[in-house]
């Protein structure tokens, strides 16, 4: 199974099974209540596209962190307050939808590991608490190879 389509199941908890389906490259879990993913999924390491949207997340689980192969992260209308530096070892991520969270002003540098993600074409902001400064400074650690929307 390559594709796998969990979307707004009301799931709350993942099996630790989800990580003997390590040919899935598509899964879907967005619309559901999930808050906690178990250490097996970092496994999936052939998973190219992951959708976490809806979930009411706080943060980044870890073993999404460790999804080497990942290109597309959909972590719409979450409750996302700031994105982990975890982020920075999905190397080969291309496309990031962080819209409709509650990302807000940035530290200083504290979004400098974006700048590792040397792969990134997208970055969506959309329907965040950013000011044009963050946008400004995010823009200039992206330099031109990324294209953000916000």
């Amino acid at each position: 199974m390559e594709n796998l389509d969990l979307s707004d199941n009301q799931i709350s908890e993942l099996p630790t099974g989800i990580g003997t389906l390590v040919n899935l490259k598509i899964l879907d879990l967005g619309g559901n209540k999930l808050s906690k993913f178990p250490l097996e999924m970092a496994r999936l390491q052939r998973l190219e596209a992951l959708d976490l949207s809806a979930n009411g997340l706080f943060e980044i689980p870890e073993s999404v962190a460790q999804l080497n192969n990942l290109k597309h992260l959909n972590l719409i209308h979450n409750d996302l307050y700031q994105l982990s530096p975890m982020i920075a070892r999905l190397s080969n991520l291309e496309i990031l939808d962080l819209s409709y969270n509650q990302l807000s002003q940035l530290p200083d540098e504290r979004w400098d590991f974006l700048g590792k993600l040397s792969n990134l074409q997208e970055l969506t902001l959309l329907f965040n608490r950013l000011s044009a400064k963050d946008i400004e400074y995010i823009k200039h650690l992206l330099s031109v190879k990324c294209e953000i929307k916000y």
